[in-house]
């Protein structure tokens, strides 16, 4: 990445601030007392790094990308402003820094602005922040970081400013911010269950393929496999993804029980606290997938692959940036929606937390060490006190069949027609399912649990006029899960509980579109 400071924007102030000299003498005064290297923890690639104030471009790597600004080009005074807002904005956050002298860089003005009303002390700052930074700032992130500016002047107490006026910058409300709620809270963020099957059923099919054939796709495709695996069903970052090595995978052959081997991953956290002070999480794959990683592994041994790579051990070589640009590019092949990896992110909190989780089992889980940052999660969850009931098909928030669905729906005429294979009958739990529909692939095939898999599968058919049959489906599947309970009550904040519950809500969807289209 190449900072927008790179080249010097025309009308770029050249000009000194329009204030006393005595204001501008303070100004060198103090940024002569400010340290002369600046000082940031990189998390990518786990090293403090150090950029010279007095280069007359810094540089500044951080997450596999370089942002270089160019301010030996512009006046002292700005460049004053700079030092401080870095020196006190890049060992905290230096993301955020760079994106804000990256809006300074690309919007001169906006630094004029703030710069002239920062200098003339808090009352002065505070209410050009109140009444003219919403009609300066180009947008949202620009107003952050004329903000960002005022802020480091009050931590460094220049001018008048004090850490007391960090309180009323904290409560200017950003006017350009875009209005309503989170996309967490609004739903935009979370799959649709038809997105969410369509990922299940593709890693269903490509680990049956890569079992077979390990040379199947393209080994850029196996890897993006892979990667949004970790990101859709454990939430892992892009950073978090693109800092995985060899060394933070396990693979134990399986047992004649379990023939399929299982993977272990080891995680970095991100975001830590105590960065320098490494912590990790450990997870599981999922047993029937774990074909889609072993692929990998095998494939990533080529060392005309890893010749590309950014770092020699890197577990997929690419930086954060490129992680996500690969996921969002395979997930959005599959489900014909573009979603980013922390739509995936989301979605999996969502799911744990629509199982009955916890805020310390969810922020566990996304490796937060603030579990208040669960709280999105749970508010957007139906009530705790509903979880069973909504298991056991009595809440009144069905979900709706997606058009995909109704567009498989078949006749009985059509399901008589069916060969024995394609015509779905099994007895879960000793449960007869017969007669809800057909299988386009046949049973011989399928992979899942018969009948109780079958109404989140893709390659369902469900029977479009008699809706008894689904009535009866649900009895057992509800029976099914009361069992479930009884044996282990605290399994409702398991995987396995949730597929049942989504099993039942989408028989309870089927029955509500069934009896709709009679009345």
């Amino acid at each position: 990445m190449v900072a927008a400071g790179n080249a010097v924007v025309a009308g770029w102030p050249t000009d000194p601030l329009a204030v006393a000299d005595a204001v501008l003498d303070e100004l060198a005064r103090n940024a002569s007392e400010l340290p002369q290297t600046l000082r940031y923890f990189d998390d990518y690639d786990e090293i403090e790094r150090t950029v010279p104030v007095s280069d007359p471009q810094w540089r500044i790597r951080l997450n596999g990308a370089t942002a270089i600004f160019r301010v030996g080009a512009i006046e002292t005074a700005y460049r004053h402003l700079l030092h401080a807002l870095a020196v006190v904005g890049l060992p905290s956050a230096p993301k955020g820094t760079c994106k804000a002298i990256q809006n300074f860089f690309a919007h001169p003005e906006l630094l004029r602005s703030t710069a002239e009303a920062a200098v003339q002390g808090p009352l002065a700052g505070l209410s050009f922040a109140r009444r003219k930074l919403g009609h300066v700032a180009p947008h949202e992130s620009g107003f952050a970081a004329a903000k960002a500016l005022l802020r480091a002047l009050a931590h460094l107490e220049w001018f008048g400013w004090t850490e007391a006026d960090l309180y009323a910058l904290h409560q200017i409300d950003n006017p350009l911010a875009s209005p309503g709620t989170s996309p967490v809270e609004d739903g935009d963020a979370i799959l649709t269950l038809a997105e969410q099957r369509d990922i299940n059923e593709h890693f269903e099919e490509l680990a049956v393929r890569l079992s077979h054939d390990r040379q199947c796709l393209p080994w850029q495709d196996l890897r993006a496999a892979v990667m949004l695996y970790w990101n859709y069903s454990n939430g892992f970052r892009p950073i978090q993804i693109a800092k995985l090595t060899v060394e933070d995978v396990r693979i134990r052959t399986g047992s004649c029980e379990h023939p399929t081997p299982m993977v272990l991953v080891r995680v970095p956290y991100a975001k830590q606290r105590r960065p320098r002070i490494k912590k990790y999480s450990t997870r599981r794959m999922r047993r029937n997938w774990t074909p889609i990683m072993t692929a990998w592994m095998d494939t990533r041994a080529n060392a005309d692959i890893t010749g590309g790579f950014d770092r020699p051990r890197s577990l997929f070589g690419l930086p954060p940036n490129g992680v996500g640009q690969e996921i969002t590019r395979y997930v959005t092949r599959i489900t014909g929606v573009r979603r980013t990896p922390y739509d995936m992110r989301h979605t999996a909190a969502q799911r744990l937390a629509d199982i009955g989780a916890n805020r310390l089992t969810i922020a566990e889980f996304l490796t937060h060490e603030d579990i208040n940052t669960a709280n999105a999660y749970i508010e957007n969850s139906p009530a705790q006190a509903e979880i069973v009931n909504q298991a056991l098909g009595q809440s009144p928030v069905f979900r709706k069949l997606d058009a995909e669905m109704k567009r498989r729906a078949i006749s009985s005429a059509e399901h008589a027609r069916l060969a024995p294979d394609n015509q779905v009958m099994d007895a879960p739990n000793g449960r007869p399912i017969v007669g809800i529909g057909g299988c386009a692939i046949g049973q011989s095939f399928c992979t899942k649990t018969p009948a109780l898999a079958c109404y989140t599968c893709a390659k369902f058919m469900f029977l479009r006029d008699d809706v008894q049959v689904h009535r009866n489906a649900l009895a057992a599947a509800q029976s099914i899960v009361r069992e479930f309970l009884e044996a282990a009550p605290s399994g409702r904040n398991t995987p396995a509980f949730a597929q049942l519950r989504q099993t039942i809500e989408v028989m309870q969807a089927v029955i509500a579109e069934i009896e709709a289209a009679r009345a």
